[in-house]
């Protein structure tokens, strides 16, 4: 759920409100690549022991490229999930302690025919020994972003969605976007999204939808009609979650 990955990114920034870095950072300005020249502007991954400068530079980075995020755990290991960033169509990094990550890597290597690579907003869950992606990406036939699902045997993918046509795709609402993923503490889980009507110059919804027992196939979906109604629904069943 985002709600994980809003608490996970506290924890990544908490690291840097010690006393001590808001000393340095009063201090006159000092290159990171002077600091660590093979760690500087690009690094996104750093390890303990690094200076406090260039951990702050490598996890800017990881907040600027690293958008959409959606956290899973699997074990004791943290899986973060987000948006394409160049030739990442999904990006996955890993984390033990969600403060140092692991460099980005593949996910999805690859989309479907029906698609445009265009890829937005995962979210991943567990089912058995199966990972279930959600995402977003272009119908190339309406031109609009619509909603997909691929499987993985291995958290870090590769994820592999075999569909004909999207899953989920209200082309007279503008679209449909940003899916998440809210498992229930009976086991049953249930699909979020938002319908794109902005796209037309209309207030958006957000719809629910309950899924199969493995998680790939969205039932009858529901329409929450207003902002406030939808975010009122959400808060209740993240809350629940807890």
């Amino acid at each position: 759920m985002r709600h994980a990955v809003a608490a996970a990114f506290v924890l990544l920034l908490a690291g840097f409100s010690t006393p001590t870095l808001r000393a340095e950072l009063r201090e006159p300005a000092t290159s990171v690549a002077s600091l660590a020249p093979a760690a500087a502007a690009e690094v996104t991954s750093v390890g303990p022991g690094v200076h406090p400068r260039v951990e702050l530079d490598a996890t800017r980075n990881m907040i600027e490229r690293f958008p959409d995020p959606a956290v899973l755990r699997v074990g004791d290991t943290y899986y973060a999930y987000a948006t394409r960033q160049g030739p990442l169509n999904i990006q996955v990094v890993t984390s033990k302690d969600l403060v140092y990550w692991s460099e980005p890597r593949n996910a999805l290597p690859a989309v479907p025919d029906w698609a445009q690579v265009r890829t937005w907003a995962p979210a991943v869950v567990q089912r058995g020994t199966t990972f279930v992606m959600w995402y977003t990406t272009r119908d190339r036939a309406s031109a609009r972003q619509c909603i997909s699902v691929a499987t993985a045997a291995d958290p870090l993918g590769p994820f592999i969605d075999r569909s004909s046509a999207p899953a989920i795709c209200q082309v007279d609402r503008g679209g449909s976007i940003d899916p998440e993923v809210f498992v229930d503490a009976d086991g049953a889980s249930y699909l979020h999204w938002k319908s794109e009507d902005n796209a037309l110059g209309q207030p958006t919804s957000l719809w629910a939808a309950r899924l199969n027992a493995d998680a790939t196939v969205a039932g009858r979906s529901e329409e929450h009609t207003s902002e406030l109604q939808s975010l009122a629904y959400l808060v209740c069943r993240l809350l629940l979650e807890k």
